[in-house]
């Protein structure tokens, strides 16, 4: 089963999601805002184990805190991660 919860965040209003499988508990989440504080409760409160990050595109207001687990980008979106 697939659990989707979701916070607007950040100083543009974006939409940030979790998407969590409850039958192993992992999750990804899905375009981070710069609110890694409510990302992080978010994450808490599920109890969920993410396994990645997804951007659906490249804006700053998602590039700017990934740096430590893996993420997916699409590749025409990979010119942004230059200059974000």
């Amino acid at each position: 089963m697939i659990k989707i919860e979701s916070r607007v965040l950040g100083p543009v209003a974006t939409n940030c999601y979790l998407i969590i499988n409850k039958d192993n508990n992992e999750s990804i989440i899905v375009d981070p805002a710069d609110s890694p504080e409510s990302i992080y409760d978010m994450v808490v409160r599920s109890g969920s184990k993410p396994q990645a990050i997804l951007l659906t595109h490249g804006h700053f207001d998602h590039m700017h805190h990934v740096t430590r687990k893996s993420f997916l980008l699409h590749r025409q979106e990979t010119c942004r991660m230059h200059t974000a």
